[in-house]
């Protein structure tokens, strides 16, 4: 390697590479899955975004519980963080509850439903945040780019993880929220949240338990089958999803946080691409 070129990559190690890690670090500070503020208790206080709810799809695939004034006009709910502290849904869940009409299931005071996607994302940005905020002297190119590619992959992670588009696509569907609601949801009522891209959602599934599947394994539930409808995994029991109501609302903080993830991707990557130019050299 040429002295001018040794040169350029001295300068690439000790300077231009610790400049852009901060730049990574500076975009990472600025999520709300990892800001927070600090009460006068001495605990992290998150800020609350409250959101509308619209429904957007009704998939009735058993009509017998449906209400014929339609089953869905309006909910609403308030994230802070990573979980969802409060949630009051309109809908018609059973012919046994309020006679098959609307009524208001609402989120009991001092309850909270998780949203496992953005504590999942949480993790993986805590860590990229740590490793951008300790920034070692990098003493080769080799070292430098196993470090920044470290970053960059719990990043792209977690991209990953907020567009997946519901918390059924990453691991079977967990739920102990039954009395969490008031009225009291029935057992084979399961209310999901999730994000998805920008999207607050919510899913509403009305469940028929099955004793087994025709299938010859477990993960072969979650495949779309023409005589079985929909299946899932409910808290390790086997189900096929008979009804599917959805709502959501775009919430603005989230797409704040997808634009500070890219940016500090695509420093990342601007990195890594100066370091591989050094390949053939």
């Amino acid at each position: 390697m040429s002295d001018p070129v040794q040169r350029e990559l001295q300068w690439l190690l000790s300077q231009s590479i610790p400049k852009n890690i901060s730049e990574v670090a500076t975009c990472l500070s600025g999520i709300s899955f990892l800001s927070s503020k600090t009460g006068s208790s001495g605990t992290a206080k998150h800020t609350s975004t409250q959101v509308d709810l619209v429904s957007t799809l009704d998939d009735n695939k058993d009509s017998s519980d449906a209400s014929s004034d339609g089953d869905a006009v309006k909910g609403t709910a308030t994230i802070t963080g990573t979980i969802v502290t409060q949630l009051s849904l309109s809908l018609a869940i059973s012919s046994h509850l309020n006679q098959g009409k609307l009524m208001t299931i609402y989120l009991k005071k001092n309850e909270s439903l998780p949203l496992r996607q953005a504590q999942d994302a949480q993790s993986y940005l805590r860590s990229a945040y740590r490793k951008s905020q300790s920034i070692p002297t990098f003493g080769s190119r080799i070292e430098a780019l196993r470090y920044i590619e470290d970053i960059l992959s719990s990043l792209q992670y977690v991209k990953h993880i907020l567009f997946v588009g519901g918390q059924q696509n990453l691991m079977p569907l967990q739920s102990e929220n039954t009395e969490k609601f008031a009225p009291a949801l029935p057992e084979n009522v399961v209310i999901e949240c999730s994000l998805r891209k920008d999207m607050f959602v919510t899913h509403v599934y009305w469940l028929k338990f099955r004793h087994s599947f025709k299938s010859t394994g477990i993960l072969d539930a979650f495949k779309k089958d023409q005589t079985t409808g929909h299946m899932l995994i409910h808290n390790g029991r086997p189900a096929e999803v008979k009804r599917e109501l959805v709502f959501q609302a775009q919430v603005p903080s989230v797409q704040r946080n997808v634009d500070l993830i890219d940016s500090a991707i695509c420093t990342c990557i601007d990195v890594v691409g100066q370091l591989h130019a050094f390949d053939s050299i």
